[in-house]
């Protein structure tokens, strides 16, 4: 397919808006404000409750009128894989892809297992896939499908509390947030070894309120205060 000239201004173009939310008026409203904005193969998404909103290609200030999806609720997070998105609600998954932000595609996956507020920290991209906790375990997308990879893997999933992902060494890790009322409580957390190619799921003791791998030091870098 081919693609519209790249655009590389920083305002927007004749038929966009910037990336607000504005009212009924036309007017910026409070407090309001475009989430998940990501970056997938030129376009940029992003999303306010369960819009999905497409930037021109190159240009994450300017976003047509037009170009949005409606999603059957709240968007919770936004991750890339293989050139396309996956956008996820609180009980589903979708795929989106396209190279007109006023034309962009859809489809629900079969799978339902969404992303919700609690583990929305918990979405991350590693491996050549994506990775999230929902209730029923760590979850993992690859060509298409969903594939709950804790199932049969381990005996009781531990109680996660606002998981964070973490990521080196092609180990996933989804660390617990640590209790501040009682510090001596443990929050075993989870950790997927991907060295195979196939998924290993143990538990990890680190907890953590912030992680963040640096490529160039190969480090992976965790906030525990």
């Amino acid at each position: 397919a081919t693609r519209e000239p790249s655009v590389t201004a920083i305002v927007p173009q004749f038929d966009a808006q910037p990336p607000i939310v504005l009212d009924a008026k036309g007017n910026p409203e409070k407090d309001k404000f475009f989430k998940f904005i990501k970056n997938v193969g030129g376009i940029f998404f992003s999303s306010y409750d369960s819009t999905v909103r497409f930037s021109h290609f190159n240009n994450p200030h300017s976003w047509p009128s037009l170009g949005y999806i409606e999603l059957d609720s709240n968007i919770t997070g936004i991750a890339e894989y293989m050139g396309e998105a996956l956008v996820f609600t609180a009980g589903n998954v979708y795929r989106i892809r396209g190279s007109n932000p006023e034309a962009m595609t859809y489809v629900k996956l079969p799978e339902s297992h969404g992303l919700t507020k609690e583990f929305g920290r918990s979405l991350i991209e590693a491996v050549g896939r994506v990775f999230w906790m929902n209730v029923d375990g760590v979850c993992m997308y690859e060509n298409g499908r969903v594939t709950l990879v804790t199932f049969d893997k381990m005996g009781n999933i531990p109680k996660m509390h606002t998981p964070v992902a973490g990521y080196k060494d092609r180990v996933i890790y989804f660390f617990n947030t640590p209790d501040t009322s009682n510090s001596s409580l443990a929050r075993p957390g989870i950790k997927v070894d991907m060295t195979t190619g196939q998924p290993k799921v143990t538990r990890t003791s680190v907890e953590a309120t912030g992680a963040i791998y640096v490529p160039e030091q190969d480090k992976l870098y965790i906030n525990n205060s």
